[in-house]
């Protein structure tokens, strides 16, 4: 039988980050809470519980526990981006969110099995450039992923990633100006819907720069392999 506990501990690292080191590190797999990276340890709305099984995870239960990320105000993808999360979603969700900034960006679960990213990039009110993909590993550990690659010719491309394999990608253009960083950084809960998370995450980090390919790959078998 499953169970679960409250966090015990709390290891923080360094806040010194390079341009390849992630602005957000959060790591659980160890069955504690490290943390490195230059944002403070997330605000947990609802009860803070961890799977009791290896590899650790903080465990969400689709209806009201949350992350609120301190200092997330901050971060962007203007220059580019890496989004990546270790996550086990629960076999019977719908919809579940991973990284939520409103009218800027999100990553999450849609329409029960389809990797979903979103951006603001018409310089609108909403959210205009979807990227999809299907299907997601359900009930079981992968890793997923979304690379913004900005171009010369004033072109971007959206890469999804699922277990380190790029599955799709979107190329576009802003007709305005990148949104300026403004909304708060939530993991496990968006707007606009039912977009609780159910499941588990193992690890969590945000790269204010574009990872390449292999470099997704090698991050992905990190956390697979180890499992």
């Amino acid at each position: 039988m499953k169970k679960s506990f409250p966090i015990l501990s709390v290891i923080a690292a360094s806040v010194m980050v390079s341009a390849q080191e992630p602005v957000l590190d959060y790591d659980y797999t160890s069955g504690t809470f490290e943390r490195k990276g230059k944002l403070a340890a997330p605000v947990i709305a609802g009860e803070t519980l961890m799977a009791e099984e290896m590899p650790g995870a903080i465990r969400f239960d689709g209806k009201k526990n949350f992350m609120t990320i301190p200092g997330g105000k901050a971060v962007s993808l203007k220059n580019g981006g890496t989004l990546f999360a270790f996550v086990r979603f629960a076999e019977d969700e719908e919809h579940g969110m991973l990284f939520f900034k409103n009218n800027e960006f999100l990553l999450g679960l849609s329409n029960k099995n389809r990797l979903y990213f979103n951006l603001r990039a018409s310089g609108s009110e909403k959210f205009d450039t979807p990227v999809m993909i299907t299907p997601v590993p359900r009930g079981k550990w992968c890793t997923v992923a979304v690379v913004l690659k900005p171009w010369k010719n004033g072109s971007w491309t959206a890469f999804l990633f699922i277990d380190g394999e790029r599955k799709g990608s979107r190329t576009f253009k802003f007709k305005g100006e990148y949104p300026e960083p403004q909304s708060e950084l939530t993991v496990g809960r968006g707007w606009g819907g039912t977009w609780f998370l159910a499941g588990d995450i193992g690890a969590l980090k945000i790269f204010e720069t574009p990872l390449d390919e292999k470099q997704v790959l090698e991050l992905s078998q990190k956390y697979l392999t180890a499992k």
